[in-house]
């Protein structure tokens, strides 16, 4: 792994694509802090909302950052990822994920054997009380 000094790698398309979710005129990275927002979107602003964020972005550029379209997003490990934000922390996810993906696909497997078997009782047991309430008719 990159030490902090160092960029990370940018995410993979495939990775971006796998947990995008939206786009919205304004957000967060959960990630990193950094803000996103689009000065140009139709979008209506909160009175104070968009000027705020332009005199932020001109304090503090690294962390209020302005796209000349709407930022897209995702929910992973339960945070807004902003989906091409500077910090690239989405490729520290895509790199555990793909250098565990044996374990995952154990996991997978293992996982979907148990629901399997919890779906056959759930339908052996509606059978029953099926039967049941036909033979006490």
């Amino acid at each position: 792994m990159p030490n902090k000094k160092q960029k990370l790698p940018e995410p993979s398309e495939a990775f971006k694509l796998s947990v995008r979710q939206a786009s919205t005129n304004a957000i967060q990275c959960e990630l990193c802090g950094r803000t996103y927002f689009n000065p140009s979107t139709g979008f209506d602003w909160e009175e104070g909302e968009l000027e705020e964020l332009i005199a932020q972005s001109e304090e503090e550029p690294d962390k209020y950052l302005s796209l000349n379209c709407d930022p897209e997003w995702g929910y992973i490990d339960g945070k807004q990822a902003v989906i091409d934000c500077k910090c690239n922390l989405l490729s520290k996810y895509e790199n555990l994920f793909w250098e565990s993906r044996r374990i995952i696909a154990e996991y997978f497997r293992q996982r979907a054997k148990q629901e399997l078997g919890k779906a056959q009782e759930s339908i052996s047991l509606s059978a029953r009380v099926s039967d049941s309430v036909k033979s006490s008719k």
